[in-house]
């Protein structure tokens, strides 16, 4: 073959018969992806997270300032966003802002506010 010549089946051109090439057959052709995108076998496991498939964000209790009243939760994605207790609305079985305490997973909800990004809801995952 010739450095300027380019096979068949990567042109997309037809050979000098004026027939299109049959290429592979359909069932080869079809195996591969279909055998990548096949589910994981039951005998795998995938990492689950302890939280429920909610529409929060989720994250972790950074720091509780009992004096202050506010406190600092770090999202999964590595930010930290500051939330005051008498603006944070507790959603769940646990509904006091005592029971929040350092190292806590819990699912947040996000506003804005005069003084930036603030949480305006906390829900605690047992």
């Amino acid at each position: 073959m010739r450095a300027q010549e380019v096979p068949e089946h990567v042109s997309g051109e037809r050979p000098e018969g004026g027939q299109p090439d049959a290429g592979p057959p359909a069932s080869s052709a079809v195996a591969e992806p279909e055998a990548s995108r096949a589910a994981p076998e039951e005998g795998t496991s995938r990492a689950r997270t302890p939280e429920p498939d909610d529409l929060f964000y989720h994250g972790t209790i950074a720091t509780v300032n009992w004096s202050r009243g506010d406190g600092v939760v770090r999202s999964d994605n590595g930010r930290e966003i500051p939330f005051d207790f008498q603006f944070v609305t507790m959603i769940g079985g646990r509904r006091r802002i005592e029971h929040l305490l350092p190292g806590m997973r819990v699912g947040f909800d996000v506003g804005w506010t005069s003084k930036g990004l603030r949480i305006t809801a906390i829900k605690i995952y047992d």
